[in-house]
């Protein structure tokens, strides 16, 4: 009976599957820059260890994205980095500079021209 159970599933997973068409090529970087880049971002509730996991966060990042990119990814550890050390309250404005919004730009840039589906 439960191998019945398991069969029907993945019978119905596998017509899932079969209703998504085809996956574009490269869609897998896509979904790890993403989660790199949400690393990131949760570095915001790391307190102290904070700016360690963003800067880690963002060395993952680098590794997937052309190196171009690398300062822009730096800013933005280090503006999500000492939100993390000193709260959303007090540093808050580090995430809100001309410099920090230039990274994001230029790292949101690249992540839409790559990562769009036609």
């Amino acid at each position: 009976e439960i191998e019945e159970s398991v069969d029907s599933l993945l019978d119905e997973a596998n017509e899932a599957l079969d209703g998504i068409g085809d996956i574009p090529a490269g869609i897998g970087d896509c979904v790890d820059i993403s989660l790199a880049l949400g690393k990131i971002y949760v570095a915001t509730v790391g307190g102290e260890q904070g700016m360690q996991d963003a800067q880690d966060a963002a060395d993952e990042l680098k590794d997937l994205v052309p190196s171009e990119l690398d300062d822009d990814i730096d800013v933005i550890a280090k503006g999500i980095g000492t939100v993390a050390e000193e709260g959303f309250a007090a540093g808050a404005d580090a995430m809100n500079t001309e410099e920090f919004n230039s990274a994001m730009d230029a790292v949101s840039d690249y992540v839409n021209s790559e990562c769009q589906t036609p």
